[in-house]
């Protein structure tokens, strides 16, 4: 962003219509494509190394449920990262979410309150990326992991839809299934259709993201809020 210039605000209503407050009028995620600086996605990392399986990154919450991830894993012999807070919430649900998801050891792996930058270097050390939650307007982290090179589990609910899969610029690039009727079974074998992934096929993809786009750039930055 360059100086003394604000980001532009694109605010979520419960409609999940979103809004422009600089022109005041309503938008589609096609008219937000492009305003992300494709220097962001350009200098997202990339490992040729795996340490993960697939990985997740959410608060600890169980409308979020980052630990799904784990649940659907640990009869394998895969290993999976959430990467979370610990926050006490109001909500009782929400802070009994968090002391039953204490126990987790390797290989379901767990790390809390991680700086940004680890978050990227672990997202891009994992073979498959997770999204659980399918109600946002967008996905940072899923645009994150595509940057990386690595291709996305999409969880959903019934009517099948996925707020990331905008992102993406091909279909090949995500497998969508739904959170409530997907077995382990299921989730199993999507990670393993996508890790077989090539690196190369990782390498030359990472950047096709229409998100990015250097001739849409309308704003060095924005912010959906």
């Amino acid at each position: 962003m360059k100086k003394n210039e604000s980001p532009l605000l694109i605010k979520r209503y419960a409609s999940r219509r979103l809004y422009n407050t600089e022109t005041s009028d309503y938008v589609t995620l096609d008219d937000v494509a492009g305003f992300i600086n494709s220097d962001y996605c350009e200098n997202m990392p990339f490992s040729e190394e795996y340490e993960y399986d697939c990985s997740t990154v959410g608060r600890s919450a169980s409308d979020k449920n980052p630990f799904i991830i784990h649940k659907k894993l640990e009869k394998t012999n895969k290993t999976s990262l959430v990467m979370t807070n610990d926050i006490t919430y109001k909500s009782t649900d929400h802070n009994k979410y968090v002391a039953d998801n204490q126990h987790w050891d390797k290989p379901q792996y767990t790390k809390r309150s991680v700086p940004h930058n680890e978050v990227l270097k672990n997202i891009s050390k994992s073979k498959v990326f997770v999204s659980t939650w399918p109600y946002e307007s967008w996905g940072i982290t899923a645009m994150e992991a595509l940057g990386s090179g690595v291709p996305l589990i999409l969880l959903t609910d019934s009517t099948g839809i996925h707020c990331s899969e905008a992102i993406a610029a091909d279909t090949s690039h995500f497998i969508k299934l739904d959170i409530k009727t997907t077995t382990d079974k299921q989730f199993n074998q999507a990670v393993e259709t996508l890790s077989a992934y090539s690196l190369e096929k990782r390498k030359s993809e990472r950047y096709r993201s229409p998100w990015c786009d250097n001739g849409a750039a309308f704003r060095s930055a924005a912010q959906l809020a």
